[in-house]
């Protein structure tokens, strides 16, 4: 990169800047390369954290906000090779409501409404063929990964795997170690 980058240079100092245009480009053919192998190790490392079967190439995070601290709805967001895909995000309106005079509240409400997400998002995953996530993330602790993982062996897709991030200490949940890693 040094030395491409100091070519460009001479060649802009000595006014020949076809030359210099065209070590630009190699620059950023260079900086594309050095970026895809950042990305890649990140995934071989997630990989060997997270015990998955392959490299986390599409993953599908799930999280539950609540508007004005009442109506709560979930939100699919989805990255591909590391990279966000906002045309793939998706909202969905919570329907299950525990108590109608409060806002959900608490891990168990959480985790319904995690889970009532799952279930419809990957129902249509079924129905309509959109593509399958490498790994699922959910926002939240151990309860939320098992409800997770209990909905999607329900829909016969067990062998999607799930991850927790429990956004306190950033503390990643698996189904299968008690505490966090």
């Amino acid at each position: 990169r040094k030395e491409v980058e100091q070519e460009m240079k001479r060649a802009s100092h000595s006014q020949e800047y076809e030359k210099a245009a065209q070590c630009r480009d190699r620059l950023r053919a260079i900086d594309k390369v050095w970026e895809v192998e950042e990305i890649y190790h990140t995934m071989k490392g997630l990989k060997k954290l997270l015990r998955l079967s392959g490299l986390p190439y599409r993953v599908e995070g799930i999280d539950i906000s609540h508007i004005s601290g009442g109506e709560a709805v979930g939100v699919i967001t989805v990255f591909e090779n590391g990279r966000p895909k906002p045309g793939e995000y998706r909202r969905f309106r919570i329907k299950f409501s525990p108590r109608r005079s409060h806002p959900f509240r608490g891990t168990r409400d959480d985790c319904r409404m995690i889970s009532e997400i799952v279930e419809r998002r990957y129902r249509r995953l079924l129905e309509r063929e959109i593509l399958r996530p490498d790994l699922v993330l959910v926002d939240g602790g151990k309860g939320q990964v098992m409800s997770s993982v209990r909905n999607l062996k329900e829909l016969g897709l067990g062998d999607i795997p799930v991850i927790g991030i429990a956004k306190r200490f950033e503390n990643i949940y698996t189904p299968w170690e008690k505490r966090p890693i």
